[in-house]
């Protein structure tokens, strides 16, 4: 069996060049995470993640 596929082409953003909402949406959980000197428990990561956007939890929702 052959595949039609000859060639593949990967392309990865260069650190700090990159414009994608997702991107500054990490940007800014870094930068409230970094805030905090220690973190815990996992609800701590979710209330500065509720402050970002809509989140959705693995298993509840």
């Amino acid at each position: 069996m052959t595949s039609a596929v000859k060639e593949i082409h990967m392309h990865f953003p260069t650190g700090g060049h990159s414009f994608l909402p997702a991107d500054r949406i990490f940007g800014r959980a870094e930068k409230l995470l970094r805030n905090k000197p220690t973190i815990i428990e996992k609800d701590e990561y979710m209330d500065v993640y509720k402050e970002l956007g809509q989140l959705y939890v693995l298993g509840q929702d």
